[in-house]
């Protein structure tokens, strides 16, 4: 070997002639060169470290093998050789322990390097770089060996156990999935090992699931039939989970386990086919049978959701105390609702076997039955767990029971019961007709003073007024002037409201005998009435054909003159009166809700007054219909507030209704509505 003692060149120099020191000291590189004619080793201040040399020591390749971890020593020396070989393409790349040959330190370093040949296949170079990669290392090591630990503890686990990349390529399935299916692990899919091993109904379905839960970045869980070593096929409860770098966040793997419910499917198919058979017989019993706890019914056969009026189990499955309130169980005789404690469920749920017989509401119906419940408590090892109900219903048998035992009584009791209902009616019908007599008697003595007592004096004021007037002649000054106007003004004021008042007791008082009455005859009578205002105001009136009804012709006149006069007086005096009379015939369901007819009729005439005057809020309609309620100032428009509410009435005397629809500016109309 030749003498290692020979001048190096400077690691400044091999800096120089590499031309990448900058670079190399950011990368934390360091740079070498092997000598292949004195088979020394030329490097820099960054890899003498890495062999834990002191700053200007120099080995040859011999003595620097020597500090290599005798486990890598043949690994790195055949790289070494390998690379030497024009064969190899002068590559290399090997990672290997060194142990310090000052400091004694173990470390990982990474060699890399590449050998140039001459033609002739003769090499003439062999350089590269190092670096200390004892973290990387480290860190692999320490990755491998939580692997290690994982893998040994997922081959003792008495479950599949599997863990696939990010995209569902499968990295690992343990021991005992390999025992179960016979199959030894090689990398593949998870789609492919879905195609392999499961059920065909149930493969499309755990891949649609694994797809999905890998685009949202969500677990998921299936069950789904996995095939044995034997060819059956068991129930498993497949589970997956992401699992994310703790850093980025990013999912990295996937990790799951297959836990085999195929005892629990079978448990539960075979608990199915008992509760069918329990079904059929329950479904083929006459009375309600239901099996339940304080918390709600649990089985129920469909007689009882008859009797009690649920449409399904679900809605049986409730509180007991709430389905007691809504079917309202009472006592059969008295009708006294039965604290839910002492009902028949109740009682056996705390140990009684139990025979009542309750009243009941159905839920949709609302009928009214007697059930008898027969009620046992339900007990495993002692302890009442449940309760159960058989209910028969005996309402015809009750009914039967209680008419018979009331039937002689009421015999018995008619004839008494027959004359004292008549004499007490009797005596009613003398006491109203003695009221009746009263009140008529009351409205005629009233309507006589309002007509005569009442009138008289207010005549003489305004004559007295008038003749005051001519006698004081131009001695009256202008205030005695407005005085006595006010005065004259004042009584015709009051005789008209007297008037008026006189008019809506009559409506009471002195009613006729009701007869067909032609209502296009009433209207022409009253617009003859009017036909002077008519006339001065150039009133446009247009009237449908009117139906006849069965009425008082004064009434309707007094109704008709007033809603014509009203529609009349509310136009405004620069306008032109616009009025239609319109009749439509209607049904009892399209009357408006303000409309309460008090005699009932399946069809209505509706006749509708309508004008084009100043209108008004119909926040106001319930009260202009009332005595003296107006909606303006005597100034704006004369009135006294009566004629609507003698209208309500002559209506409320027709057995029909008034009502009406209105917009200020926007005019009126004035409904009512007589039984057809």
């Amino acid at each position: 070997m030749p003498d290692n003692t020979q001048t190096l060149p400077s690691a400044d120099s091999l800096n120089q002639r590499l031309d990448v020191d900058f670079a190399l000291e950011a990368a934390g590189l360091g740079v070498w060169e092997l000598d292949l004619t004195t088979r020394q080793l030329k490097w820099d201040e960054r890899c003498q470290r890495l062999f834990g040399l002191t700053k200007g020591r120099h080995l040859s390749y011999q003595e620097a093998i020597a500090f290599i971890h005798p486990d890598d020593l043949n690994r790195v020396d055949s790289a070494v050789n390998w690379a030497l070989n024009p064969q190899s393409g002068g590559r290399y790349d090997v990672t290997y322990r060194t142990i310090g040959a000052d400091d004694n330190q173990l470390r990982w370093v990474r060699f890399i390097g590449k050998s140039y040949f001459h033609q002739n296949g003769q090499v003439y170079k062999f350089a590269g770089v190092a670096q200390d990669v004892t973290r990387q290392m480290e860190d692999q090591q320490a990755i491998q060996e939580s692997e290690q630990r994982f893998r040994l503890l997922a081959d003792a686990l008495p479950q599949a156990i599997w863990v696939t990349d990010p995209t569902g390529n499968v990295e690992f399935l343990n021991k005992w999935w390999a025992n179960y299916s016979g199959v030894a692990f090689e990398p593949t899919t998870a789609w492919q090992v879905a195609a392999d091993s499961l059920h065909p109904e149930d493969a499309p379905r755990l891949v649609a699931t694994f797809q999905q839960a890998i685009q949202q970045g969500k677990g998921f869980a299936i069950e789904q039939r996995n095939r044995s070593a034997s060819g059956e096929y068991h129930w498993f409860l497949n589970i997956g989970e992401p699992y994310r770098d703790t850093k980025t966040g990013q999912i990295t793997k996937w990790v799951g386990m297959s836990i085999d419910i195929d005892d629990r499917k079978q448990a539960e198919e075979a608990l199915r086919q008992s509760e069918g058979r329990l079904r059929a017989v329950l479904d083929s019993l006459v009375d309600g049978v239901y099996i339940g706890r304080q918390e709600g019914i649990t089985l129920v056969n469909q007689a009882a959701l008859d009797q009690l009026g649920y449409m399904s189990a679900q809605e049986l499955n409730r509180n007991i105390a709430t389905l007691a309130n809504e079917i309202q169980t009472r006592d059969w005789q008295t009708g006294a609702f039965i604290p839910v404690e002492e009902q028949a469920f109740a009682r056996a749920l705390a140990g009684e076997y139990v025979i009542q017989d309750v009243l009941v509401r159905h839920r949709l119906s609302g009928q009214d039955r007697v059930v008898r419940c027969a009620a046992s408590p339900v007990a495993i090892n002692g302890q009442v767990v449940a309760a159960v109900a058989i209910n028969t219903d005996v309402t015809e048998f009750r009914q039967s029971e209680e008419a018979l035992r009331q039937s002689e009584a009421r015999y018995r009791q008619l004839a008494q019961e027959l004359e004292t209902r008549v004499q007490t009616r009797t005596h009613e019908l003398e006491l109203l007709n003695q009221d009746l007599h009263r009140s008529n008697d009351s409205l005629q003595q009233f309507a006589y003073v309002a007509s005569h007592d009442l009138q008289e004096p207010l005549r003489k004021i305004q004559q007295f007024s008038t003749l005051l007037s001519q006698y004081l002649g131009e001695g009256l000054d202008a205030t005695a002037i407005d005085y006595l106007e006010r005065i004259t003004r004042s009584g015709a004021r009051m005789s008209t409201l007297i008037r008026d008042l006189l008019s809506y007791s009559r409506i009471t008082t002195r009613q006729q005998p009701f007869g067909p009455i032609s209502l296009n005859a009433v209207v022409t009578g009253v617009l003859e009435t009017l036909s002077v205002e008519v006339e001065l105001r150039q009133a446009q009136i247009e009237v449908d054909e009117l139906p006849i009804v069965n009425g008082d012709d004064s009434q309707l006149s007094q109704l008709f003159q007033n809603l014509l006069s009203n529609a009349l007086k509310y136009t405004p005096a620069s306008q032109r009166p616009q009025i239609r009379v319109e009749y439509v015939h209607r049904h009892l369901a399209e009357l408006p809700a303000e409309v309460r007819p008090n005699r009932s009729a399946p069809f209505y005439h509706q006749i509708s007054v309508i004008d084009q005057g100043i209108g008004f809020d119909t926040k106001y309609l319930d009260r202009i219909f009332q005595v003296f309620q107006r909606l303006h100032s005597k100034s704006e428009f004369p009135g006294t507030g009566v004629g609507l509410a003698i209208c309500q009435r002559v209506m409320e005397n027709h057995g029909g209704g008034i009502t009406a629809s209105s917009k200020p500016g926007q005019g009126a109309t004035f409904y009512v509505y007589f039984p057809a």
